[in-house]
């Protein structure tokens, strides 16, 4: 029986696959229970079957998709990819050693991936990007539900530090700098009162993260709704 072309992130199945660093870290987060936005990852094999099936086709170095209806219909007839209602931010799964996403692969954001011009538009755009800077690499796609962001930034946790980085976008808060430090949360201790709601839930999944992951230096995006601290991306 041939294996499902994609890993719905949270179940698991990224450590007995070849997943790239960046959504095998996203599913195991998931799965520990940490906020993740939904969604999945498409995997080389849904881009090989897309090949083979002529559901997109190589024309020199770009790649064309003859069918958009026909393709959404493979992606979610056949292939039984779980439906998103929410937009969709669509972006390689793939990064460089240091952690850092490939600059050619930005993220496509707001995708109706129910719409199949959309779904058809940022695949093919995501996976041509993805073969000119190394045709051979694993052609995993990171689909996820977009979240209404009120803040958003990124953190590092160093394991040598009492204290974790934090660097906002720019915009996001104008009440707060742009980098700051926050207290490492020990297992019990409450987040400290005298922080911006966002800061305190920021606190708190950043210890979620050390509990989940263990030791180590992790680098990850994150954002807030107003409701909840998301893990975005972890390095």
């Amino acid at each position: 029986m041939r294996q499902s072309p994609f890993i719905w992130l949270g179940s698991g199945r990224s450590r007995r696959r070849k997943i790239a660093r960046k959504g095998r870290l996203l599913d195991q987060a998931a799965r520990a229970g940490l906020p993740v936005p939904s969604g999945g990852i498409l995997l080389d094999d849904f881009y090989q079957i897309c090949l083979s099936e002529g559901l997109v086709e190589l024309e020199a170095e770009e790649l064309v998709v003859p069918d958009p209806i026909w393709l959404l219909e493979v992606l979610y007839r056949d292939v039984r990819f779980p439906r998103l209602e929410k937009s969709t931010a669509v972006r390689s799964a793939a990064v460089h050693s240091a952690g850092e996403s490939h600059s050619g692969t930005t993220a496509y954001l707001d995708v109706d991936f129910n719409d199949p011009l959309q779904v058809a538009e940022a695949l093919r755009k995501v996976w041509t990007a993805m073969n000119r800077l190394n045709a051979e690499q694993s052609h995993d796609i990171l689909v996820m539900e977009m979240i209404s962001i009120q803040t958003a930034g990124e953190a590092l946790s160093a394991s040598g530090s009492t204290k974790d980085q934090i660097k906002l976008i720019e915009g996001t808060d104008k009440d707060s700098p742009g980098s700051f430090t926050l207290e490492k949360l020990r297992i019990f201790q409450r987040a400290s009162s005298g922080l911006p709601p966002y800061a305190r839930r920021l606190q708190k999944l950043l210890r979620g993260v050390r509990r989940s992951f263990g030791k180590g230096d992790w680098r990850f995006d994150w954002a807030d709704d107003g409701q909840i601290c998301w893990l975005m991306q972890i390095y």
